[in-house]
């Protein structure tokens, strides 16, 4: 279990600004986006995003549920999935969301793509990291069926994305769109020439 912080800790956190090991979000992030934030400190120490407060120091809240609802959608972008926990304080009367994220021990991805915290930014994890880290606690026997497991994860994941894609962008589906598209054209020019004339 990741500690959780008192009002007054988050306050001291806070004014401390962002680090390797905290992150300050001023709104909601899309759901991909929040997930790489969250993945790159998994990848890394760990840490704690805090949602609602804007740089420097000014607390602005946030719609807490909207904010659990946000980080449900961006857990799913995650493999394997990781132990999130969630706290919800009051600070000037205005809500604020903080997220701890533990740190991993296996490389966490988003959506396929995996980052680690660098600074106060996220940068691509690279093989020599991936190989530090699968190989820190494990045997070389251990870490090479991890990292083959995580490959074939990600392989069945990159064809669900390719048969998805070939879905979107079926000749069916464009003509359905076209024939929508010049259907609304017709009707919009009608309408215009009544209008006119």
């Amino acid at each position: 279990m990741l500690p959780t912080l008192t009002s007054q800790q988050a306050r001291d956190a806070i004014a401390q600004g962002e680090s390797e090991t905290l992150e300050l979000k001023s709104s909601l992030q899309p759901p991909a986006d929040l997930a790489k934030l969250i993945t790159s400190f998994a990848n890394a120490k760990g840490g704690t995003v805090i949602i609602g407060v804007s740089e420097p120091n000014k607390i602005i809240g946030v719609d807490a549920q909207r904010a659990t609802e946000i980080l449900g959608r961006a857990s799913q972008l995650i493999r394997p999935s990781i132990a999130l926990e969630t706290q919800t304080l009051q600070l000037d009367d205005k809500p604020i969301v903080l997220v701890h994220v533990p740190r991993s021990n296996e490389p966490v991805s988003a959506q396929g793509a995996f980052y680690y915290r660098q600074g106060t930014g996220l940068a691509p994890l690279t093989p020599r990291l991936i190989q530090d880290r699968v190989t820190e606690t494990r045997t070389q026997q251990e870490a090479l069926t991890l990292l083959s497991e995580t490959v074939a994860g990600h392989t069945k994941e990159v064809e669900s994305f390719k048969t998805e894609f070939a879905k979107a962008n079926s000749w069916p589906r464009k003509i359905g769109i076209a024939a929508v598209g010049a259907a609304v054209g017709a009707a919009l020019k009608h309408a215009f020439q009544l209008w006119v004339g």
